[in-house]
């Protein structure tokens, strides 16, 4: 009993013609579209603290600018403090305002100098404790 060999593609079957532009374009492609989608989501995000590197800085900007810091607790740091420490919990235990002017690493030590800066030439009292 002989075995009968299977052809090597179904018939009908093709394999296209491919070539290194066409690649290229299909990576090219795949890159727009995520670099348009990654923008729309950007764009249209809600603005918190806890989002876009850029906004944190900015809101925690606002924050230190907006004077109130006097006789409050001022807290200084990375992304540990900016998530780990809630200002509301923190100033209710400590029977006064408190304001958390954490960022990210890659902003410090110039960054939390600047905010601290701010947030003392805005107050209209010095704050009673700085938490580092």
């Amino acid at each position: 009993m002989a075995l009968k060999t299977l052809p090597q593609r179904l018939p009908g079957e093709g394999v296209p013609e491919t070539s290194s532009r066409a690649v290229a374009w299909v990576i090219a492609i795949a890159i727009v579209l995520v670099l348009a989608v990654n923008q729309l989501v950007v764009k249209f995000s809600p603005r918190g603290t806890r989002s876009f590197d850029g906004k944190v800085v900015d809101t925690k900007w606002d924050l230190a600018s907006a004077g109130k810091s006097g006789g409050a607790v001022i807290v200084i740091g990375d992304s540990s403090g900016n998530f780990g420490v809630d200002a509301a919990v923190l100033g209710k235990e400590l029977e006064r305002p408190a304001y958390n002017l954490c960022t990210y690493g890659r902003f410090q030590v110039r960054g939390a100098s600047w905010l601290l800066d701010e947030a003392l030439r805005t107050a209209d009292a010095p704050p009673k404790l700085v938490l580092v």
